[in-house]
């Protein structure tokens, strides 16, 4: 679409793809070129000026590295127009009876150059992946959180791991603000909300307690944005619910 909602183009992703593979997650570049593609059996890069597709990563012929075998890949995001930061399934190399896929986490380029990944020790990744600030941010999978938040520096490629203020931090949502300067945590109670917000380095800046929901309401993860420029937070309840009202509350950080 353009600015003003008319729309210019439409792509059909299934027609993109290897005939019986689905499309998992799907991405696109911030000049608008470029579309990425995450599937059962690997990765597609297409080129929409000429229409183009090209797989630029085969899970199904076997992608090994450093130890560790990619199986599939289930979340994707450009990290720049012409590199891709994903989370997918593997294990590590020999391959043990009876062991269940981890997630790991890596980068490549968008012609499939440079495809590096790795699991980061002593952390469980969840399932989201944000790209802000030239920077990775990958909270912890539900089940298994006890308050830590892992970021990856896009450039570098270090590790950083901050501890938040409490254990199991993090199972109830993990939210980065729109340039990655902050990120907040939701901790969901009876009928209370509490936000925390951290600057990047893992500070604490803000806990707000927000009351009277009712049951409802929080029966899933609150949509929370972080405004940075207005140090602004947005915590929207009760949606993805076509019966329940959605509630929407704002505070400063």
């Amino acid at each position: 679409y353009d600015t003003s909602w008319k729309e210019i183009n439409r792509i059909e992703l299934s027609k993109l793809i290897a005939e019986g593979d689905m499309v998992l997650c799907a991405d696109i570049s911030e000049d608008g070129n470029t579309l990425a593609l995450s599937t059962f059996d690997g990765l597609y890069s297409h080129d929409i000026a000429s229409e183009t597709t090209t797989r630029i990563v085969d899970c199904a012929a076997g992608v090994q590295a450093d130890g560790l075998e990619l199986v599939g890949m289930e979340r994707i995001s450009f990290t720049d127009n012409s590199h891709i930061a994903f989370l997918g399934g593997g294990w590590a190399l020999p391959v043990a009876q009876g062991v269940q896929s981890e997630t790991l986490y890596g980068t490549l380029a968008t012609d499939g150059s440079g495809l590096t990944f790795k699991k980061p020790s002593g952390y469980s990744i969840g399932e989201e992946l944000f790209v802000r600030g030239g920077k990775l941010f990958l909270p912890e999978n539900f089940t298994k959180a006890d308050g830590k938040l892992l970021t990856v520096d896009l450039n570098s490629g270090k590790e950083t791991i901050y501890p938040l203020s409490y254990g199991g931090e993090g199972k109830d949502g993990v939210y980065v603000s729109d340039k990655g300067g902050a990120f907040a945590t939701a901790a969901l109670g009876g009928s209370e909300l509490v936000v925390r917000v951290y600057d990047n380095n893992g500070n604490l800046m803000k806990t707000e307690t927000l009351g009277n929901f009712d049951e409802f309401q929080l029966a899933r993860t609150p949509v929370i944005l972080l405004l940075e420029d207005s140090r602004t937070c947005i915590v929207l309840t009760g949606t993805r619910q076509d019966d329940i009202n959605t509630g929407v509350t704002t505070f400063n950080y």
